[in-house]
Parts: C-alpha cells; structure tokens; sequence
C-alpha cells in the first residue's frame, strides 16, 4: 500500500477514483479498475455509448462489470457533460448536487470510479466534478494509465 493511500485509510478519508475509457481495450479498463480495487463504476457520460469503441457502450460496459462483481450505475443525465447551459451553471442545479451526493455516498461504502471517455482528466468535465468532491472532504484519484495515477487538487486561482 503507497504512502498516500495508508494516509488516506488512516483518516478515514473516502476515495473516488476517475478513468477515462478512451481507446483502451475492455481488457486494459477492466485491469485498471481492479487494480485500483473499484467497487462501483459510475459512468458520467451523457452519451454512454461508442461507435469506435462499443466495447464501452453502456449495455456491454455495465454487462462486463457486473459480471466482475462490480456495480455499475449511469448518472450521465446528473453528472454529465455536454450541457447547452455550460458545465459551471449545472453545477448550480439540484439535479447536479443530487448526482454529486449519490457519488458521496458511493465512496463511504466502496471505491467508486467516475468514468468518461476522455483519457486525460484536465480535458474532461470529470476535474469539475473532482473539485466538488475534493471541497467535500474527498480524495480522487485519476487513474491515468496502468502505475500512473494523479492525485486531484483544486487550482489556484
């Protein structure tokens, strides 16, 4: 166990890991959400389908992690991105805090993953969901590739 992690179990302090899907394999997402011992994949697309990857289309992707023992929840319509008003005012809404206190909840009973299509977290909607939840007392954990994982932090403004 890393130094951040046995901190972290130490304080108590509830862990919620992001993953983008982007062109992985099945094979290669899966792996890295076991290795980082997933319970709960919440999916934040608003569109949770591919048609360059279907293997991460909803149906097949929750088929799969059910199958792994894990539990698979879409929130894409509390959580997700593509918003005509703009992310900043959704994040203003009830629908969205909703969402946002499901994945609180999630990460006191488990370790759940936050999962989008974009591999990169800076170039994803997921870093503004990772900014509530850190202001909430919560750990994320981009899991960026196999063994190279980002530890989230507000910017500074």
């Amino acid at each position: 166990m890393g130094t951040q992690e046995t901190r972290d179990r130490r304080q108590a302090r509830p862990v919620v890991c992001t993953v983008g899907h982007s062109d992985r394999s099945a094979e290669e997402l899966d792996a890295l959400l076991e290795a980082a011992g997933i319970t709960h994949v919440v999916d934040v697309r608003s569109a949770p389908w591919s048609r360059r990857f279907p293997w991460h289309g909803k149906d097949e992707l929750e088929r799969r992690v059910r199958r792994s023992g894990r539990e698979y929840l879409w929130l894409g319509a509390a959580l997700g991105g593509l918003r005509p008003e703009g992310y900043t005012a959704h994040q203003a809404s009830d629908l969205y805090r909703r969402g946002l206190d499901q994945v609180i909840a999630l990460a006191r009973l488990g370790r759940p993953a936050l999962l989008c299509a974009e591999r990169d977290p800076a170039h994803c909607h997921r870093r503004f969901i990772a900014d509530d939840l850190v202001r909430a007392g919560i750990v994320v954990r981009h899991l960026v590739d196999p063994g190279h994982e980002l530890f989230h932090q507000i910017p500074l403004l």
